[in-house]
């Protein structure tokens, strides 16, 4: 019995689906370890902050995230409350200043 070309190359996708599929869904896995807050306070009296924070391994690593005005998770990378005044309390004052554009801090 002979095998088409398509038929011989729709099988090998199929087979290498089968293999690869799990692999894959176990590699984006995400465990929640831990909860907490962290707390912000703007350098510009912008106001302060406490921000929800969970620790989550992601395979053989590790790492923090803190929760987004949105909802969404965003890694913060070592520091959630210096990482969420940069990014939301003092975003204008930071990025102004880093042009020069601010004078009196």
């Amino acid at each position: 019995m002979k095998i088409s070309k398509f038929k011989a190359g729709a099988l090998l996708i199929l087979s290498s689906a089968v293999f690869l599929l799990p692999n894959a869904a176990f590699a984006g896995s995400k465990t929640v370890l831990d909860y907490g807050t962290a707390y912000s306070r703007s350098d510009f009296g912008n106001g302060n902050v406490a921000v929800k924070v969970r620790l989550v391994q992601e395979g053989s690593f590790r790492f923090w995230q803190m929760r987004l005005p949105g909802g969404f998770w965003d890694r913060c990378d070592g520091d959630c409350s210096e990482a969420y005044r940069l990014k939301f309390l003092d975003f204008w004052e930071e990025s102004a200043n880093a042009r020069g554009n601010v004078r009196n801090r």
